[in-house]
């Protein structure tokens, strides 16, 4: 038994675009690649390797490329293979056309998928950097306003202290002051009234 997937390796084709053909050319199968070939392909391709092997075992006879007959001029059974082999080349040609046409629409789409993947991917990456530096200068921003914040808060509390000094200091020397000219009074009150005695 030979499945999709060995007769494709065995002649160079990939075997997902050789079922894809095999399913429309069979549409009532259920095929995959690892069932075995159709037996209507496989009897049609051993045919045609048939006669690719018997003419190459006449040298003698000149190699005639396969031409298409009138139905109506076939008349014996060389020439109802001839144009059985002319059909099969050309239903091969065609399914080997079509499984390349796939394989290239395929390339050219996974190519385009590839190209915005990777964009994607990098403008992800442009996106992520820019939040890190953003991140990065908002966080030593916030830094430098806590610290300058942290040095108000300080010399406010130092010019607090160093005035309640000051006015600490002024009302004890206003009170000093007021002492020494109660003093004086007193003094020169005194001195008056033994003036006058």
């Amino acid at each position: 038994m030979t499945t999709i997937a060995e007769y494709a390796q065995s002649k160079g084709i990939e075997p997902g675009l050789l079922l894809t053909e095999l399913k429309k050319k069979y549409p009532g199968q259920k095929l995959s690649t690892t069932s075995e070939l159709p037996k209507e392909f496989a009897e049609a391709a051993q045919k045609l390797e048939q006669n690719i092997a018997e003419q190459s075992q006449q040298p003698s006879q000149p190699q005639k490329p396969v031409e298409r007959m009138d139905s109506s001029a076939i008349v014996n059974a060389d020439q109802a293979i001839q144009e059985a082999s002319f059909k099969l080349v050309e239903a091969d040609k065609a399914t080997l056309a079509q499984a390349i046409a796939v394989q290239d629409g395929q390339s050219e789409v996974l190519g385009e998928a590839s190209g915005i993947k990777g964009g994607l991917r990098f403008m992800q990456s442009h996106i992520r950097g820019k939040q890190m530096v953003l991140n990065s200068f908002a966080e030593e921003a916030m830094a430098e306003i806590h610290q300058q914040l942290a040095e108000i808060d300080n010399s406010l509390i130092g010019l607090a202290n160093e005035a309640s000094e000051v006015l600490g200091k002024s009302v004890r020397t206003g009170q000093q002051t007021e002492q020494i000219m109660l003093k004086l009074r007193q003094r020169v009150a005194s001195m008056k009234g033994n003036l006058k005695q």
